[in-house]
């Protein structure tokens, strides 16, 4: 999706940005990658006195991060160690250890792609993002959605030199989450003051990780990945595909992860499906 240039950027028509919504977004970007975000953000409310309270606005943003991770410690919500720095690293300025980084989505964060990308993720030594335990809406015209979950989380994925698309193939086409995440990249394309920001994806490599139920990945399926890179000026870097249809099995697709780590860390080799 291109929206039609010429338009003047709104700013947003929702509730301004507090520190209680701040709060709520880092907790979410950095659980996102494990799957207990939403139950932490439940036990911050129930258990946070800021929160309960309604105080969160007159409370330091410090302050309630120091709370919130008392909270998530005692609750034992723990979180990958390779993605622990990710809300932390927020807008921070300080250049991430890796140059890959993993976006997720799909309905299960355990299922074959979950295990898959985790797979791949953990020879890597690289952060996962679930995209599903974000607050990104859907495109908008009028930009009205500019106090969500996406530009934090564009500006991180800017700090990388390789982005991984994870998705299962849902009737050829990417899943749900993704397919909002790519629409929102429009937002770089079209919106003033995101446009020096968005030209930062020209030169980067994009990679695509997918399961299916099928020996061979569909063609459309990749090719919109892949027109979607070359649109963006970005080098498509290869295909990591797992036929799932009994299940993902660590064992059998192995080698295949082994393969794509070999391509994600020689980047400018020819692109490959594996």
């Amino acid at each position: 999706m291109v929206p039609a240039s010429g338009r003047s950027p709104r700013r947003s028509r929702s509730a301004p940005v507090t520190a209680l919504t701040c709060c709520e977004r880092i907790v979410r970007l950095g659980l996102g990658a494990v799957g207990p975000a939403a139950l932490g953000l439940s036990w911050l409310r129930l258990h946070c006195a800021p929160w309960r309270s309604g105080q969160a606005q007159g409370c330091g943003v410090v302050a309630l991060l120091a709370q919130a991770v008392t909270v998530l410690r005692h609750h034992h919500l723990t979180v990958h160690s390779s993605r622990t720095g990710f809300a932390s690293r927020l807008n921070s300025g300080v250049r991430p250890m890796s140059s890959t980084i993993a976006l997720f989505g799909s309905s299960r964060r355990g299922g074959n792609t979950g295990q898959f990308m985790d797979h791949i993720a953990e020879m890597l030594g690289i952060e996962v993002v679930d995209l599903g335990q974000l607050q990104i809406s859907a495109y908008d015209y009028e930009h009205r959605n500019r106090g969500d979950d996406f530009e934090p989380l564009m500006n991180r994925v800017l700090e990388f030199e390789n982005i991984i698309i994870a998705t299962p193939v849902y009737w050829y086409s990417v899943s749900p989450p993704v397919k909002v995440f790519l629409d929102r990249i429009s937002d770089y394309l079209d919106i003033p003051d995101l446009l020096a920001s968005g030209r930062r994806l020209r030169g980067k490599s994009g990679y695509l990780v997918c399961t299916s139920v099928v020996e061979r990945v569909p063609e459309p399926f990749v090719g919109a990945v892949t027109d979607t890179f070359t649109y963006l000026g970005m080098r498509f870097g290869g295909v990591a595909h797992a036929n799932c249809s009994d299940g993902y099995a660590r064992d059998l697709h192995d080698a295949v992860v082994r393969e794509f780590v070999r391509l994600v860390r020689a980047p400018r080799q020819a692109s490959a499906r594996v």
